[in-house]
């Protein structure tokens, strides 16, 4: 599925609810201008900058998992599959986090008996974030 020169589409569900660099991290991005590698310079980097090589062709879909009205919890099944439909055609390799047990108790998208086979027949991949 992963071929040289496909875009990838890091579908993020529920980025509210998860660490604040999330959304960077999913897209090859840096998420701190604190660098672990012995020898940089602190300040060479600042958040949302792309990781040479990674970044450049790293495309992210936030999800809400909350309406931003009420609060309430919305279903994010409709959109991640929208977004893999859209992979599918546009041919890009998508790439749906899944959010079992957020920090407020939110599972996205609701699981769903087909939910799997969906997102299957598209060749997308699932990472989970327990």
């Amino acid at each position: 599925a992963l071929g040289k020169g496909r875009k990838i589409v890091n579908i993020v569900t529920c980025n509210a609810e998860v660490g604040s660099g999330t959304l960077d991290a999913a897209g090859g991005r840096f998420f701190s201008s604190v660098l672990p590698i012995p020898g940089n310079d602190l300040h060479a980097v600042k958040p949302g900058m792309p990781l040479e090589g990674l970044g450049e062709d790293v495309e992210t879909v936030s999800v809400a998992a909350r309406s931003q009205a009420a609060g309430d919890v919305l279903d994010a099944g409709h959109p991640v599959q929208e977004s893999v439909d859209r992979c599918a055609r546009e041919d890009r390799v998508p790439i749906v986090h899944c959010v079992v047990g957020s920090k407020t108790g939110i599972y996205q998208p609701f699981p769903a008996p087909n939910f799997g086979r969906l997102v299957a027949t598209r060749d997308a991949f699932v990472v989970v974030d327990a």
